[in-house]
Order: C-alpha cells, then structure tokens, then sequence
C-alpha cells in the first residue's frame, strides 16, 4: 500500500511471495488479529513515514486494543525503515501479538530510522525478549513479553534447549534515540493514544519550538502528521512554512524531513506536481546523502509511475535507482512494481565482528532457498567446528562441518535437495561458543 491507511483484520495472508504486507509512503493501517506466515522477505515491511498500528484501534476519543496478530514463519518478521515507527503494544495499551519462528531478525530497525519500536507484551516464543533483533538505529522496546502464546501458534525449540540467539547489531555512528524517554514527549503520546490528538497537536507544536536536539524535533513533526490528519486539520504546510522553515537551510536534514512530510498532504490533495518539486528539491541538495538521495529517487519514479501513469518517466527514475545503488533493496521493491523479476540479492553486511576478533555466526543466503545455501561463521582462534542442521522438532539432518578449522572468516554451502520445505535450524558449536540461526527451504 502507498499512502493508504486501511483497516486489515481477521486474515490469513500467506505465501504470497516476498512480502505479506507492505507499507511505504505514509500508510499507517490498523492491522489486528492477523496471520501473516510463508513470505521470502518480511512479514510487514514498514517503509518512508509508515507506523503501522497492530492493534484494534477504534474510533477517535476511544483507546486502542488487543491486536492479536501473528507473524511466523516468514524470512523476517518486521522490517522497520526511513522514519516509520509500528505501533505494537505500550504502557498498556495493544500487546498480545505474536512475532516469532520468523527465519532471520523478529525485527530489524534499518536506516533512518531513529525513534522506538513499541512492542510491549509480545509473545515471542521465547522465555526472555529474544535475542534476534537487529538495530541499526533506533530501538526496539520489548518490555513485559508474553509467557504464553494467545494466539495457541506456538513452534517448538530445537530438543537441545539452546535458545535461538540471532545478531543483535547497533552501528556506533548512528546512535538512535528513544523518544519516550523523555517524559513530555511520553505524555504527549499518552494523549494520542487516548485520542486526544488536538491537545496533543498544540502541545507537540510548543515543544517542537522549546527543542534543542535534531533528533526530537524531527520525531515531533512525524508525531505532528498524525495529529493534523487525525482532527482533519489541513495547516500542517502552513505549520512548517511560518514555524520551522525560516531558520533552516535548503542543505539540513531536517528541512528534507519537512518537505517529505509535506509531501503527505500534496498527495493526499492530488497535488503530484508540487510533492515532485519537493523531491527535486531533496534530490538537488542531498546528492552525498546516500539515504534520502536513493529513497527520493524510488519516490519520483512511484509518482510518475502510479499517480501520473507516466510509465517512461517512472522507469527513466527506477533505472537510476539501479544504476547508482543495484545491490539496494529498492531496486528490488521498483522491479516487483514493475512486475520484473527480481534478482537474489546476496544481503550487504549489516554489522558483524571484525575478521578474527570474535565468534560469529551469520545470516545465510539466499534464504529462504532452494535447493543451496551458503553460511558464514568466524572464530577468533584455531579450534574444532560443528556446524550441523536440524530440523523443527531438533532432530538432526545434515553435519556441514565436523573438524578443526584455523582462525578467520569461513563458509560452508548447505543443499538441501533431499528435504522437505519448511524451517530448519542451524547450530555452531566452538569451543565455549554456541549459536543457532533458522533459515527456510522453500520449494
């Protein structure tokens, strides 16, 4: 979906290829008591301003309830980018979805992406909050996770009882913040979730103007959005042209935050015309901004491919995207727009220990597969691997490595011809080092 904010309930919404979901541009749907399993990519793909709610979120003035959404069995469960904030459960409010068994990260919060993922009273099959997030910025709140399943979709773990300990990464050049750490800004949300938006609109406004920090300010105006469109107050241009433009430069990251957000209502008001000279103006000013230069792109060529049917010119802007960034995964989302076929992508390295500082066990890919694989691992120092494959129940299926390795980075290709589709398990054993991932055959 692409600015659109439906309600999606009481589905089941399986193998439909890569993605079970997807949001961009500004969709922020209600989604409750879902299943979304059998995808090679996500589950629920979040992307550019969209905040999902995962939960039963009833008329304004009334507070939003359980969500009961189940998301298993997929590549990856919920893939969080570019300024978009899901909504899964906080303060007591939602809660009572289940994330869990997905083969790579439950969650990953990728680029741009600096505020927190609400996902309190979760089930995530697993007695503790897993391990299996990754973070490149931003964070991820699991507070209060679920003991029991709700939803009576429980998996079973691997017989030995490890638990399943994929990456948890942070990138130390790009330190995310969590907004509800401070406490107005808490209480701000708390109104919104008690649909008190035009109080919450006219408190957020003052303490956008009292911030110091970037960081918040940018957070404020995405909160601001929501609050315009909720009590159908159409200023929100008028809102950043006389308060928060006049003291920034064309060259700021957050004017290039203002003009994607006033995007939202051109858009809206079928003004493509103007939302495409804001992504020119983007386009012109943050050329060595790999991050909003290439989303910029992909948002020009979705304009003119879907708003303006101007197939050439969306294909013209699509095919700079691949280009300039061919390995992106926005070369892969413009290619399933266009109903191309889209290349496996060996998946860049997200955060990983140096050569032979430090064990590690990585995601393999493709995944899911068919009928190969390849998984890396690393040890700091000589010493015998096992690498063995298992299956949902913990019964082993294949031993990939069985000996002593030397020091570095090692891989090892896994075929799975003679087994069946579904999830499987992988386990490292070095030394005092142990680790297990999942990964999918699907045929």
């Amino acid at each position: 979906m692409y600015n659109s904010s439906p309600r999606i309930h009481h589905n089941t919404i399986t193998n439909n290829g890569s993605i079970g979901i997807t949001c961009d541009n500004y969709s922020n749907p209600v989604l409750y008591n879902n299943t979304i399993t059998g995808h090679t990519s996500f589950g629920l793909r979040c992307y550019y301003y969209s905040s999902p709610w995962l939960a039963n979120k009833p008329p304004v003035g009334c507070c939003p309830g359980r969500g009961y959404n189940v998301i298993r069995q997929n590549a990856k469960g919920i893939s969080v980018s570019y300024g978009s904030e899901p909504f899964l459960g906080w303060n007591g409010y939602g809660g009572y979805n289940c994330v869990h068994d997905n083969t790579g990260y439950e969650i990953e919060v990728w680029y741009n992406c600096n505020y927190t993922v609400k996902a309190e009273k979760t089930y995530w099959n697993n007695p503790d909050p897993p391990s299996d997030f990754f973070i490149h910025c931003g964070t991820i709140n699991s507070s209060f996770p679920l003991s029991s399943d709700p939803n009576g979709c429980s998996l079973s773990k691997i017989s030995s009882g490890s638990e399943i300990t994929g990456s948890q990464g942070s990138d130390p050049d790009r330190v995310g913040i969590d907004p509800l750490s401070d406490s107005e800004l808490s209480e701000l949300f708390q109104l919104e979730l008690e649909g008190r938006y035009e109080e919450a609109r006219v408190k957020y406004a003052k303490k956008f103007n009292e911030e110091k920090m970037k960081e918040k300010k940018n957070y404020i105006l995405t909160r601001l959005v929501v609050c315009y469109k909720e009590t159908r107050n159409n200023n929100f241009i008028n809102f950043l042209n006389e308060e928060v433009r006049q003291d920034l430069v064309f060259n700021d990251d957050l004017y290039a935050t203002t003009l994607e957000l006033e995007n939202i209502f051109l858009i809206d008001n079928e003004q493509y015309y103007k939302a495409i000279d804001n992504l020119n103006t983007i386009k012109a000013n943050f050329a060595d901004n790999e991050i909003i230069y290439k989303s910029t792109i992909f948002n020009l060529g979705y304009i003119y491919l879907f708003q303006l049917n101007d197939i050439v010119k969306g294909k013209e802007y699509f095919n700079e995207l691949k280009n300039k960034y061919p390995d992106d995964p926005l070369v892969a989302e413009a290619q399933r727009l266009l109903g191309q076929s889209i290349q496996q992508y060996k998946p860049q390295k997200q955060w990983e220990p140096s050569d032979t500082k430090d064990f590690a066990l990585l995601a393999n890919y493709p995944n899911p597969f068919n009928p190969t694989t390849t998984i890396e691992y690393s040890i700091p120092e000589a010493s015998f691997v096992e690498l063995k494959i298992y299956d949902i129940l913990g019964g082993e299926v294949a031993s990939l490595v069985k000996e002593n390795k030397p020091s570095g980075k090692h891989s090892v290709e896994f075929n799975a011809s003679n087994l069946p589709s579904g999830i499987y398990f992988y386990r490292i054993v070095s030394g005092n080092f142990t680790a297990t991932k999942k990964l999918i055959i699907l045929k």
